[in-house]
């Protein structure tokens, strides 16, 4: 029999137990399907990795699997010669190195692109254990070969995400063939946690689960999460650590939000601005030891974090973050066609309204509210302004791949947003009413064509919508 409490519990959140069984079905599926416009119909199809940093993903995950650690020289050498270690796509080319050339006796080390040229490949015998497959373009490091023992190749990636993959594949005992098809089902079921943590943090933030359920399936179904649910990219990964921490923030455990932030940070160093929004945040919301509480967990955190990457990697980050202060390039991360978040998540224009809002409506009944949108704004503003003034936030990928990791907060914000006009409805003139029923309006119809979008790209292959706009997928899905 089942016990009353575990009724009880089923009864309080009916709607969302049928969602995220269902929802777990349709992102399985769209892993191991792709819509063919030209036949009609879904073609089943082992998943695997596209492009972009996805090989380079693969190769740390494989070594780390094997138990072969963080030296992935050899694997480069591997994948030239025949082996699945960067996916079934990538077997027998001579790839580029995304890593850190560190010569073991002394610890310098350098970007292998600094040593050799990317964009100059050369011809390597298939047996020359010494070949590099690149020109060489600097003088340092003159007797380095991807297997001699006096080098070795460190990732130039963060280590979270693929170190958290690998390990489980490696508890796994996952052989050689599997390993990219089981890589990319851990990564769906990452991105469908995050989604059921997302569920979680709306009803902590006061919304009801209805209310809640509306905000996930904006993640899993109004934005790109539901794409980058099925390639080894680490925004999803991201987005779970920012909403587990923003769930942790909100029930009052700092000394747990703070470490998920610091390892979200390892992964991406932006997001270390978000420990300084929300200390801020507390400390002008006259909770100064709470401010304090929250700054001492961050540095100790970070301070963790830095020395787990100096220990993996000798570096306590490897990001080589550029900036360009160019006012025409300036709102490029929200509005250009082929990454800009606007673009590819149309009701997000309403959620930047709603976070400016939250700091000047003042009615009593609506400050849990507006509390919540204050945290999510302090946390999302300074990160966006990096990504203002980033050369690029999108790169080699589908849509607005920097932003992605912020899909969970921007859903929660919306529904928030919403209910903060509602309980104000009451309080404007008539004729204002109607333009707040008219702005809820257009902000479901936004919702609706984020879906169409997403769903659509989401259901064909990558080979068909990276670095193209949003609609492009919608178009090519009716016109073969």
């Amino acid at each position: 029999m089942i016990s009353p409490e575990l009724s009880k519990w089923r009864f309080h959140h009916w709607p969302a137990i049928p969602f995220f069984y269902a929802s777990a079905v349709v992102m399985y599926f769209l892993a191991s399907h792709f819509y063919d416009p030209g036949q009609r119909r879904f073609e089943f199809t082992q998943p695997e990795i596209f492009g972009g940093d996805e090989p380079h993903y693969l190769i740390m995950i494989s070594s780390i699997s094997q138990g072969g650690g963080m030296s992935l020289g050899e694997r480069y050498r591997s994948v030239r010669l025949g082996s699945l270690d960067a996916g079934r796509s990538r077997m027998g080319l001579n790839l580029d190195h995304h890593t850190l050339i560190q010569d073991v006796a002394t610890g310098e080390s350098h970007l292998w692109e600094q040593v050799f040229s990317m964009f100059t490949p050369m011809e390597c015998p298939r047996n020359d254990p010494f070949c590099v497959g690149y020109a060489r373009i600097s003088e340092v490091f003159p007797g380095y070969t991807p297997v001699s023992p006096e080098y070795r190749e460190l990732p130039k990636h963060p280590v979270p995400f693929p170190g958290l993959l690998g390990t489980l594949l490696r508890v796994w005992a996952t052989r050689d063939s599997q390993l990219e098809t089981r890589a990319i089902y851990i990564q769906v079921f990452l991105s469908w946690l995050a989604g059921i943590v997302t569920y979680l943090c709306g009803r902590r933030a006061g919304l009801t689960p209805v209310a809640s359920v509306l905000a996930t399936a904006l993640v899993y179904y109004a934005s790109p999460w539901l794409e980058y649910s099925h390639q080894l990219f680490p925004a999803t990964f991201m987005g779970l650590l920012l909403i587990t921490a923003l769930w942790a923030f909100l029930s009052k455990r700092i000394w747990l939000s703070a470490p998920l932030l610091a390892v979200a940070a390892m992964q991406s160093e932006a997001f270390v601005l978000v420990f300084v929004g929300w200390t801020l945040m507390l400390y002008f919301l006259n909770e100064k030891r709470a401010a304090l509480m929250f700054a001492a967990a961050g540095g100790i955190s970070l301070i963790a974090t830095a020395s787990l990457s100096h220990w993996l990697i000798g570096k306590a980050s490897i990001r080589d973050m550029t900036f360009v202060l160019d006012p025409v390039l300036l709102w490029r991360t929200f509005i250009e066609p082929e990454t800009g978040v606007l673009m590819f998540i149309p009701w997000s224009i309403a959620v930047f309204v709603f976070l400016a809002l939250s700091f000047f409506l003042r009615k009593p009944e609506i400050r849990p509210v507006t509390g919540v949108l204050r945290m999510l704004a302090a946390g999302i503003a300074p990160v966006a302004a990096v990504y203002m003034i980033l050369p690029y936030t999108g790169q080699y990928c589908y849509g607005p791949r920097y932003w992605i990791p912020f899909v969970p907060w921007l859903a929660l914000a919306l529904i928030l947003g919403l209910k903060m006009l509602g309980l104000n409805l009451s309080d404007y003139k008539k004729y204002v009413r109607g333009i707040v029923m008219a702005v809820m309006v257009l902000v479901c119809i936004s919702a609706g064509v984020s879906a169409l979008m997403s769903i659509a790209a989401a259901a064909m292959a990558p080979s068909e919508t990276w670095h193209q706009p949003p609609w492009h997928a919608l178009v090519g899905l009716f016109h073969a």
